[in-house]
């Protein structure tokens, strides 16, 4: 009996564990089941969110199509209508349908001017106005827009400025100092300025022109500023050695250094060089020689800008010194007549060309072809350079500058350019800036051709260009449409055509240049008055067919009290009942030489 009762517990075990087993197996098979239909509904989500993600990013790439379709097409709408209102426009000037009162073509480009409650109120009122403010509320003032810079210069507020109430709270951390063509200031007053607290942080001093100066006056200020970054003295013909000797030697933080028109100066004064030095300037000088620059490459290895005009010892040894400046972008030889081919061939082939942005050679009379070839080839990231008045350099080769890439400013006044140098030259269609003033084997084909391909352009100079005629600005005005600076002088066949040209399209136009122009009349400053909104600086110097008095035309100028007239004679004078002549003008300009006279705004009258 016991036996047969151990015998069903132990069956009955063996069947629980059986179930159990079988519980445990159905169990993991629908838990496998489900996490596996889990994965399966995930994927199709994930793949509907995709597909749904796809549509939408497909409908916004739709519509940022559709809008920039939209956008280019009326931006080419707008460009196309105002081309064609001004080819009806230049065909009108040609046939003498355009009346004198035609208003030039609009731009939508032009922003109307805006005013001001105080610059509208009398000028007595605005002075009272501003006399109830410190000196450095009226340092503010100045800098919000042109009509109260002229307001804060009055004499009335000058008279109380009282540099004591601020001595203790700026000039203990002075940083730049200014005293330049302080002709009264002397040693003593260096001695004044050494004593004090402003000295141990300034980082920039211009001494320019301060002719009462000594080698003594130079020890005592530069033994205090440690900090100097920035020293500058131009025009001082009396500068000698002993005096740069002392500031190179106390001030090793010097980054900046000028001594333009200082010809005294010799090899002696640049022994030693500060190691941070970055810009140097020197012009004038037939002292300095190549021993200098040779120093100046090896003591300073960050040097990124060296000026060095008007120094002719300096030979093509230079060239090879500087070659090896690796920082090397800026570089001025102007004048310097003893470089040649050969200084620029192993300039070239140094590692500074491929970081040179800036290279001027004015007047270096002894370059020829072969320099004007090799610029064009190895010093691919030149942005700027000027050949003016080199004498031996051919037309062809004027041709290869159409190979500099990234060439946008070009100086080659007084050179043999002719119509298919100047048209090789503007093939790269990235010019912004040239000059050819005095090149007079250029017509009006060749400039027609040159704008045609240059439709960036945004300043030119044709002075003396004596074969230009009005035929050549129109096709400048028409395809060159923001021209901003524009210079005829002695352009002797311009009419007062070539300004109804420009007022009527070129909207951006700030400084014209009329000087010699004989045949402009009344008749052309009208037109100026009328197109030029943005005009800044006009010279009708020598204009002999301009009547002495010229009421409506553009010399018409702001003062503090209205307006003033330049009359005949140079004179100002004032004019009476002149706001409805201001309400006609909706401009100023800020300066117009008439008759060999400069006239500013902001001079009293």
């Amino acid at each position: 009996m016991s036996n047969w009762t151990a015998c069903k517990e132990k069956k009955e075990g063996v069947i629980a564990k059986v179930l159990r087993i079988q519980t445990q197996r159905q169990y993991k098979f629908v838990y496998t089941a489900f996490f596996a239909w889990k994965e399966w509904t995930q994927q199709i989500v994930d793949r509907y969110a995709i597909l749904h993600f796809t549509a939408a990013q497909q409908l916004l790439d739709h519509v940022w199509d559709l809008q920039l379709c939209k956008t280019i097409f009326n931006a080419w709408h707008h460009v196309t209508l105002e081309s064609v209102q001004q080819k009806e426009y230049f065909d009108r000037l040609e046939k003498g349908e355009n009346s004198e009162n035609e208003e030039p073509i609009p731009s939508k480009n032009c922003f109307p001017e805006v005013h001001d409650s105080i610059s509208t109120l009398p000028y007595k009122v605005s002075v009272q106005i501003f006399s109830f403010l410190n000196a450095i509320d009226l340092a503010h003032c100045a800098r919000v827009c042109h009509s109260w810079k002229v307001l804060t210069n009055a004499s009335t507020l000058k008279y109380k400025l009282n540099l004591h109430e601020i001595n203790h709270r700026y000039l203990s951390n002075l940083l730049c100092l200014s005293l330049a063509y302080c002709r009264r200031f002397t040693d003593k007053g260096m001695t004044y300025l050494a004593q004090g607290e402003c000295c141990k942080n300034l980082e920039h001093l211009d001494l320019s022109n301060c002719l009462q100066l000594t080698p003594e006056g130079f020890m005592q200020i530069f033994n205090k500023c440690d900090n100097l970054k920035v020293f500058i003295v131009d025009e001082f013909p009396t500068l000698t050695d002993q005096c740069i000797q002392s500031i190179l030697l106390h001030c090793s933080k010097l980054e900046h250094i000028s001594f333009l028109g200082s010809p005294l100066l010799t090899d002696a004064a640049f022994q030693k060089f500060p190691k941070a030095l970055k810009i140097i300037k020197l012009e004038g000088n037939n002292r300095i020689s190549d021993m200098s620059i040779k120093l100046l490459s090896r003591m300073c290895p960050n040097v990124s800008h060296i000026y060095l005009a008007d120094c002719q010892r300096l030979t093509d040894i230079c060239l090879r010194y500087l070659a090896t400046c690796k920082q090397l972008t800026i570089l001025n030889l102007a004048e310097c007549i003893n470089i040649t081919d050969a200084g620029i061939r192993s300039f070239s082939d140094g590692i500074c060309a491929i970081k040179l942005r800036e290279l001027n050679l004015s007047n270096c009379v002894h370059l020829g072809d072969m320099s004007l070839i090799i610029i064009s080839k190895k010093l691919q990231n030149l942005t700027y350079l000027s050949l003016s008045f080199c004498d031996n350099i051919s037309e062809s080769s004027l041709e290869a500058l159409g190979q500099a890439p990234n060439l946008i400013s070009l100086d080659i006044s007084g050179s043999s350019c002719s119509d298919q140098s100047i048209s090789a030259i503007g093939k790269r269609a990235r010019m912004k800036n040239i000059n050819i003033s005095q090149c007079t084997n250029i017509t009006d084909l060749g400039l027609q051709k040159f704008a045609k391909q240059c439709p960036g352009l945004e300043q030119i100079d044709l002075s003396h260009c004596l074969q230009i005629t009005d035929v050549a600005i129109k096709n400048l005005a028409f395809c060159c449409r923001l021209l901003s600076c524009v210079k005829l002088s002695g352009c002797k066949f311009i009419t007062d055509l070539t300004l109804q040209y420009l007022s009527g399209v070129c909207h951006y136009l700030v400084q014209l240049d009329l000087n010699g122009c004989s045949l402009i009349t009344d008749k052309g400053m009208k037109y100026v008055q009328k197109g030029c909104n943005w005009l800044r600086i006009l010279n009708i110097l020598y204009c002999k067919s301009i009547s002495k008095n010229v009421p409506e035309a553009a010399c018409i100028i702001n003062s503090r009290s209205g307006l003033g007239l330049l009359a005949s004679d140079g004179s100002r004078k004032e004019l009476t009942n002149s706001r409805s002549i201001v309400q006609k003008m909706k401009r100023s300009i800020d300066t117009v030489n008439y008759n060999g006279e400069e006239c500013h705004p902001s001079l009293e009258c």
